[in-house]
Parts: C-alpha cells; sequence; structure tokens
C-alpha cells in the first residue's frame, strides 16, 4: 500500500484503508500547525525573475498540507546561504531561532489562491 494525501490506499484496488485498520495508526493532523523551512541555490532576485516563490509552494503547501486540515505558516526561506558573508548566514541562523521562540504566536498564512497568485 501507499499513502496519497490523506489516504492510504491499496495499490491494486484503490479501496480507502479505514483508520481502525490494524494496517495503518490514525495520525490527527486536523489544525496541526506547518511550514517549510529551507534553503536555496539561487538569490531572492533570481527566483523573482520568474515569479513569487509561493508559485513553486502552492502545490505543497495548499495541495498537501492545507487541504489534509493543516494550518500552515509563512515558509522560512533562506536565500542562497553559501553565496553570501559569514556575517549574513549567522543572521540567517539568529533569525531561525528566534522564529522557532515564537512560532506557536504566529498566524496561519491563507492557502486561498488569492495569497498565492495576487
Amino acid at each position: 500500500s501507499f499513502t496519497q494525501g490523506c489516504q492510504t490506499h491499496n495499490l491494486f484496488s484503490f479501496q480507502p484503508i479505514s483508520a481502525q485498520s490494524p494496517d495503518t495508526q490514525s495520525i490527527d493532523v486536523i489544525d496541526k500547525l506547518s511550514l517549510f523551512s529551507f534553503t536555496t541555490g539561487g538569490s531572492k532576485e533570481k527566483y523573482a525573475i520568474r515569479g513569487d516563490i509561493r508559485y513553486l509552494l502552492w502545490p505543497m503547501q495548499h495541495g498537501i498540507m492545507h487541504f489534509c486540515g493543516v494550518k500552515v505558516l509563512e515558509p522560512h526561506i533562506c536565500y542562497a546561504p553559501e553565496n553570501v558573508s559569514e556575517e549574513k548566514r549567522k543572521e540567517m541562523l539568529t533569525a531561525w531561532t528566534q522564529r522557532l521562540k515564537t512560532l506557536w504566536k504566529e498566524e496561519p498564512i491563507d492557502c486561498s489562491p488569492q495569497w498565492y497568485f495576487k
């Protein structure tokens, strides 16, 4: 069997396996907080050439997380850390550390198409 979205399916019959099935464990993800934190190989300006990076995140944030009932927080993106000074990398790390301390106070983003594609 494999997991697709929020449902586990049998590969051959595509019948949903119930949460009570001994083959699965029930995982409650409704209203949990999530965020994507990552680094890029290019600068923010390089990504802006093709549009906002939110376009790339739409399938994951909306199509996977929001669709399954998870509250999505603003992503934490460090652009091209290998191409910036040691001081800037330390600033990136400090910003991430500070954000983790107050993460629970953040409001989820609006996962509507209007937020991503404005």
